[in-house]
């Protein structure tokens, strides 16, 4: 199994703990500062409370929306570049089957 960050598996796991902490702590004191917001804003409209609340989730999520994005770019950039290129021959093994070739009769 490759190791992401460093040589040992304790190395990966304190990166990864690390990570989560930090994800953690940023959270929290977003969703606090949407808490104390939603609680001064307490007189006005209910949407105007449930736009500061989907605001902050949205915060929390963004970063990991960003990162799918950044996979599915880089795996189809590949694809778009093969198609650009001359088609490759095939085997013989590899043809479709034919009107006159079909396989199974």
């Amino acid at each position: 199994m490759p190791m992401l960050l460093g040589n040992s598996p304790a190395a990966w796991t304190d990166a990864l703990l690390v990570g989560l902490l930090s994800f953690a702590i940023r959270a929290t004191v977003l969703l606090l500062g949407a808490w104390l917001a939603t609680r001064v804003l307490r007189r006005a409209s209910a949407a105007t409370r449930h736009l500061i609340w989907t605001s902050a989730v949205d915060t929390l999520f963004f970063p990991f929306w960003i990162a799918a994005l950044m996979v599915l770019y880089r795996s189809l950039r590949p694809a778009a570049e093969i198609r650009s290129q001359a088609p490759v021959e095939l085997g013989e093994e590899y043809r479709p089957a034919s009107a006159v070739r079909a396989p199974f009769e």
